[in-house]
């Protein structure tokens, strides 16, 4: 009984385990299928999650790329506003040509009249020429507030009407050096627009420090040229000059940029939000977490002021980051060997490093544009740790340590290995050098180098000229480029110049101007030759002849390359004293007959005007010439002094001939009929006075003559006729007129008053 009872219980047991399975069954079925409602739902929202992800992630990728643009056109827009502000202050400058500025004159010293009163004082002071008018448009004080009287006085503005007197004023009143007025020295200078003025006042320390060592320095507008003992050397701004005087050795300290000269990049960091703290604040509050050399803050900090403050340098405020930060180590802030700081200063590992790493490093460092990435210690082997190696950036990351990396300190290379970048914000400038020399003669080759001292891919070498339009360029794909000029003209005269230039997408960047080099073009030494067109020109060891009387022709001439120029002519060292204008190259000076002053020494000189210069060739090898007597001439001379000796003894015997026919006895048939030669010239009149009154004596026959006859003398003579020896004589009287002839030689060399009454005993 009781074991059927337990079999029943058992049977009984056994359905409700069934029941129970299958309401078991039937709620775990309900489970999984709620289960797997839940799961499908889950499946579903991390799908939508993910969706949601991936447009979020697009969006921003567009925000970064879109804050990118925006970031490139702040950039640009800065720079051009940075050129718009230099273009209103050259501008501003060229309207300010004509203003003169005078310090020091004490407030209310110039009376009612301003413009009177300084016209007084310049010609009172300074050595003006008498007819020189000053022209003062307008004279004033500056427009600032009237000082204290303990303060300095304000500056007085003259306006010149003209350029070049205001140019004379100040060259005197330089000249001069110290002017006073009431025991006050004034100082005169340009007319500078306020930011020029406000840069040239950055110099004043760097003057003080040159004089002390007696180095010579010159400030030109903005700039500034100092003469250093290895040369010559322009800056650009007072900053460049301290960096420069600091590396030579001067107890200088590198300025702080001041706020308006920071560049356009760190000006945008200032629009978007980054501020510098002022050291009120707590380490706490100041010390951020962050991945570079600098701290962003989503909201710009409160601070007095720029410039505002109560503290010295023994209260300078700092910042210890848990990050590493980051430094350039070469020629410029911009451009050379990447450094990372993390406890102690180490470098970068070339490997896998490219632009888009060196991209980061830029922006990171707020350099602009990554120009080039270089690599195998372009710019210098580092020294301590390396501390990153197969850096890998995509080129969005606001930090180089942001990028991957295999971690600090691990790597495979040495420092012969060190990455570097360079910026579009400061590129290197350029060396230049000349091969073979500086000083060549026209037509000759020269090579110009420009180099960088890194490789920068894909850039341009440019070569100017500062005086000629000349401009070359020439592609590299390695550090530098030799421009090669294979015949020198003029147009190379001066001075040359190297600039890099490298172009990224629409944007051009460019180097500083490399220092100068200057190229003195000589023109070559002309030639000249001498030619006789018959045959009159001998040549010999030292000189050439040229006969007497024969024409002759000096040709100069010159390479045909040269530019259209004159020839002079010098003759034995004198002046030029005549010039041809070139034709063909050559000139010709012609000599239509040869003479005895024509010899010396003859060279020729080529001379041409280009713009405003004047260059001049040496002197051509001169020609030695002598002027030699021909045979023709000797024939002549010969023949003239034998023409000359017959003419001689022909007047000789004509004069005794006309004396003997004066002192003839005439015969007494032919008393009236004697004939005398009428003298028309005056130079004969004395002769004739000589045989006035002059009584014929007789021979030895006692011939009478009659005394009216010899009274008559003078009339007998005006009526005789021209030929006198017409005159007969008789044969009888021949022995008188020896008698009387041989009295008149006697008595030729005595006074005219030893012809008068002549007698023969």
């Amino acid at each position: 009984m009781e074991s059927a009872d337990k079999l029943e219980a058992i049977k009984e047991l056994k359905e409700d385990l069934k029941v129970d399975n299958g309401n078991l069954r039937s709620e775990i079925t309900q489970l999984g299928e709620a289960i797997k409602g839940k799961l499908d739902n889950v499946k579903t929202e991390v799908q939508n999650l993910s969706e949601r992800t991936s447009e979020l992630e697009n969006r921003v990728e567009q925000v970064e790329r879109w804050s990118g643009e925006v970031t490139e056109v702040l950039c640009n827009s800065l720079e051009q506003q940075t050129e718009l502000q230099r273009k209103v202050m050259d501008l501003e400058a060229k309207a300010r040509r004509n203003n003169m500025r005078i310090f020091g004159l004490p407030e209310g010293e110039e009376g009612d009249s301003l413009p009177q009163f300084i016209e007084k004082l310049l010609r009172r002071e300074l050595p003006l020429p008498p007819d020189l008018d000053l022209k003062i448009q307008r004279a004033h004080r500056s427009l600032a507030p009237k000082p204290r009287p303990e303060a300095p006085p304000r500056a007085i503005i003259i306006n010149f009407q003209e350029y070049t007197t205001k140019e004379t004023v100040l060259r005197e009143a330089w000249k001069k050096g110290k002017i006073q007025q009431s025991n006050k020295t004034l100082y005169f200078d340009h007319g500078y627009p306020a930011e020029i003025v406000k840069k040239r006042k950055k110099y004043a320390g760097i003057k003080k420090a040159l004089k002390e060592k007696n180095i010579r320095f010159q400030t030109l507008f903005t700039r500034m040229r100092i003469h250093w003992s290895t040369g010559a050397r322009t800056y650009d701004s007072a900053q460049e000059v301290l960096r420069e005087m600091k590396t030579r050795g001067f107890p200088v300290q590198e300025p702080e940029p001041a706020a308006g000269d920071s560049n356009p990049g760190a000006r945008l960091r200032d629009l978007q939000g980054w501020q510098q703290v002022n050291n009120r604040g707590s380490a706490s509050t100041t010390a951020q977490r962050a991945t570079g050399d600098t701290v962003r803050k989503s909201n710009c900090c409160q601070h007095p002021g720029y410039g505002i403050h109560d503290c010295g340098h023994s209260e300078d405020a700092g910042v210890v980051c848990s990050g590493s930060v980051i430094r350039l180590s070469g020629s410029t802030s911009c451009s050379g060997r990447v450094e990372i700081y993390n406890g102690t200063w180490g470098t970068v590992c070339d490997d896998s490093w490219d632009l888009a790493d060196a991209q980061v490093v830029c922006r990171q460092l707020s350099c602009g544009t990554a120009l080039a990435a270089t690599s195998s210690a372009g710019f210098g082997e580092g020294t301590g740790e390396i501390w990153l190696d197969d850096v890998n950036c995509l080129g969005n990351e606001t930090s180089l340590t942001s990028c991957q990396h295999r971690g600090y300190g691990i790597h495979d290379c040495g420092h012969s290995e060190d990455a570097g970048v360079v910026c579009s914000e400061s590129l290197p400038k350029p060396t230049i050098f000349v091969s073979p020399v500086a000083e060549l003669t026209w037509g000759q080759q020269v090579n110009i180098t420009c180099a960088s001292a890194i490789e920068l891919l894909d850039g341009t070498f440019i070569l100017q000229n500062t005086i000629y339009p000349l401009r070359m360029n020439q592609s590299s794909g390695s550090t530098s480029a030799t421009f090669r000029i294979p015949k020198v003209t003029l147009d190379h005269h001066g001075e040359f110049h190297c600039q890099y230039e490298k172009r990224i997408s629409s944007q051009t960047f460019t180097s500083l101007l490399s220092d100068s080099v200057h190229l003195t073009v000589h023109l070559l030494r002309p030639y000249i030759s001498l030619t006789s067109p018959n045959g009159g020109v001998v040549w010999g060891p030292q000189q050439a002849e040229v006969t007497w009387g024969y024409r002759f022709s000096f040709t100069c001439s010159i390479n045909p390359n040269h530019p259209q120029g004159n020839f002079s002519l010098i003759f034995s060292g004198s002046n030029i004293t005549e010039a041809k204008p070139a034709v063909n190259s050559s000139a010709s000076f012609n000599f239509p007959t040869a003479a005895f002053e024509h010899q010396g020494n003859y060279s020729c000189v080529y001379v041409v005007l280009k713009s405003t210069r004047r260059f001049s060739s040496a002197e051509a090898v001169p020609i030695c010439l002598f002027i030699k007597a021909s045979s023709q001439m000797l024939l002549y001379s010969l023949s003239g002094g034998i023409l000359v000796l017959v003419l001689l003894v022909f007047l000789g015997v004509c004069l005794a001939c006309r004396r003997r026919h004066c002192t003839k006895q005439p015969r007494a048939s032919d008393q009236n009929q004697m004939t005398a030669q009428k003298f028309n010239t005056q130079d004969h009149e004395s002769d004739w006075d000589d045989y006035e009154n002059v009584d014929i004596i007789l021979s030895a026959k006692k011939l009478e003559v009659d005394k009216q006859s010899s009274s008559d003398d003078d009339h007998d003579y005006e009526e005789a006729g021209p030929n006198l020896s017409q005159i007969s004589v008789g044969g009888e009287d021949n022995k008188a007129e020896e008698l009387i002839y041989e009295e008149y030689e006697k008595s030729s060399e005595e006074e005219e008053s030893d012809y008068v009454n002549v007698s023969v005993p």
